[in-house]
């Protein structure tokens, strides 16, 4: 996280007048590229797969805005679709990634 911001995305924001989106999704980018390598490189040879991290990593940059507008109607519910994220994405897409 500290790498990201301090050599992503803070660079992104002073090169582009404060572009926050931009930032964003730069960050999510190469979050996503370094988390499929590191998967690829973990599971090796039994991964015949399109890019599946990647994928779900970048759907992540519009579950952030779900996440926010159910924080203004229900601080609760917010904090439920976080957790059932947090608990069930990660085993689900290795699974995935195992069987595809």
């Amino acid at each position: 996280h500290a790498f990201i911001k301090q050599h992503i995305y803070i660079p992104i924001m002073q090169r582009t007048g404060n572009n926050r989106r931009l930032a964003n999704f730069a960050c999510f980018f190469v979050s996503a590229v370094l988390h499929e390598f590191v998967m690829w490189a973990g599971l090796g040879q039994r991964v015949r797969h399109p890019p599946i991290i990647f994928c779900f990593q970048l759907l992540q940059i519009p579950l952030t805005e779900v996440g926010m507008l159910l924080a203004q109607c229900s601080p609760f519910m917010a904090n439920m679709f976080f957790w059932f994220g947090m608990i069930f994405a990660p085993p689900l897409i290795t699974i995935l990634y195992i069987r595809i």
